[in-house]
């Protein structure tokens, strides 16, 4: 005898992020970096300090963690409206004088569409977003002789990334729901001249906020 869908009120969704590719660190071919994974705010999981490798130019996170979510209407839509946060921070350990400092390295977002569309697991490729922030002395100190190194140029123009994978256990719609149902996706890709309040400090941890954005769409009649 089949159980109805009514009966599952839950389902877990897996994450692994296997690794972090062309990361950019404050020492090019030495730092350690930490990954948090997120979902509305909320920490799932947290990998420990990884150490960079530069002749791969990536580092292993191997990080593996669930969070739960309802198997209702309320439940999947908060679900695609709410997508998965990866964050990744520099430890900066103790230097001279100089407290140990985590610097957050990036931003990354993982679309949780494809659980909808009748997938049960799927893996991707996401850039991983640079932090915008005021420019440190460094970055404003112009370079010794008026050119930058080809090895630095090369380095810094390659798209830092993290490998993700996303799994559930079972289908979260039957086919008679995925035949019967249409699926409107609208996408914000880039924001331009955000407020200076939006962006993070060099030196601060991620502070969260919410951004809605709004947007016309047909009308039953």
């Amino acid at each position: 005898m089949e159980t109805p869908k009514e009966a599952s009120v839950a389902f877990f969704i897996k994450i692994t992020t296997t690794c972090g590719n062309n990361l950019q660190g404050k020492k090019a071919d030495s730092f350690q970096s930490f990954l948090r994974v997120e979902v509305d705010n909320v920490l799932v999981g947290q990998s420990e300090n990884k150490q960079y490798h530069p002749e791969e130019q990536r580092v292993d996170y191997n990080l593996t963690c669930t969070y739960l979510c309802r198997d209702d209407a309320q439940g999947l839509s908060d679900m695609v409206n709410r997508p998965i946060i990866l964050t990744v921070s520099e430890f900066q350990p103790e230097e001279k004088k100089v407290e140990a400092k985590m610097v957050v390295l990036g931003q990354a977002v993982v679309d949780l569409m494809p659980l909808l569309q009748g997938e049960c697991s799927f893996s991707a490729t996401v850039p991983l977003h640079p932090v915008t922030g005021p420019l440190s002395k460094e970055s404003k100190a112009p370079n010794k002789g008026g050119t930058e190194s080809r090895a630095g140029k090369e380095k810094c123009s390659q798209q830092s990334t993290l490998d993700v994978s996303v799994s559930v256990s079972a289908p979260l719609l039957s086919e008679v729901e995925l035949s019967t149902s249409n699926l409107l996706k609208v996408t914000l890709e880039t924001a331009y001249a955000v407020p200076e309040s939006w962006t993070l400090l060099s030196n601060a941890s991620a502070t969260p906020f919410h951004i809605h954005c709004c947007t016309g769409g047909p009308s039953d009649g």
